[in-house]
């Protein structure tokens, strides 16, 4: 993806912005701070919408923190699928975690990691226009932002809290009070919600 002079601008403010905050961070080891600021660059690339949406400090205030975490518990989770083998002495990866890797660079990562979410795999199958028809006759303003935030682009609680500068159990309220509204339209009518 070629990025025009601005965003590119944009890239290395929020990728300075979380240099800062990750080599704060006394729970990462040094020799994997700047691993987790590429992992948390490579996230904001596979999401140009966010360019335009917030300014890069607070986009970067608002995600260092789980993004980091998520990079390390993916590192987890990969070293978990690895075993030592004591008569080369180094360690054997796993053939399930070479498999992924190979769909990874394969395909677009951001594809495949979009192919895990189980939410994202339901409205990719229908047209975003209708849904969000239905949403803004059902939902109120708040619980249509935190709603599309939250299904739609991938945030979790916290950075939603951080992003629209809630407190997260507002945010997780009006998670759940748009979750139980929809439920309820649909049930009592699904073609209302177009599906």
């Amino acid at each position: 993806m070629e990025l025009s002079k601005e965003h590119q601008n944009y890239v290395i403010t929020f990728e300075t912005a979380v240099q800062r905050l990750v080599m704060n961070m006394p729970d990462i080891h040094r020799s994997a701070r700047m691993d987790v600021v590429r992992y948390i660059t490579e996230w904001l690339l596979r999401r140009p919408q966010y360019f335009t949406s917030h300014t890069p400090l607070h986009l970067a205030r608002a995600v260092t923190r789980t993004r980091a975490i998520d990079y390390i518990r993916q590192q987890a989770r990969q070293s978990a699928e690895r075993t030592w083998n004591d008569i080369d002495k180094c360690f054997v990866g796993n053939v399930a975690l070479d498999e992924m890797m190979i769909q990874i660079s394969a395909s677009d990562a951001s594809s495949y990691e979009e192919g895990l979410n189980p939410e994202s795999i339901f409205f990719t199958k229908m047209s975003r226009e209708i849904i969000d028809q239905a949403l803004i006759k059902h939902l109120t303003k708040k619980q249509y932002d935190v709603f599309t935030m939250r299904a739609f682009e991938d945030f979790n609680v916290n950075e939603i809290a951080a992003l629209t500068r809630s407190k997260h159990y507002n945010v997780s309220r009006l998670y759940t009070e748009a979750q139980k509204r929809l439920r309820k339209v649909y049930v009592a009518n699904p073609d209302e919600l177009g599906l």
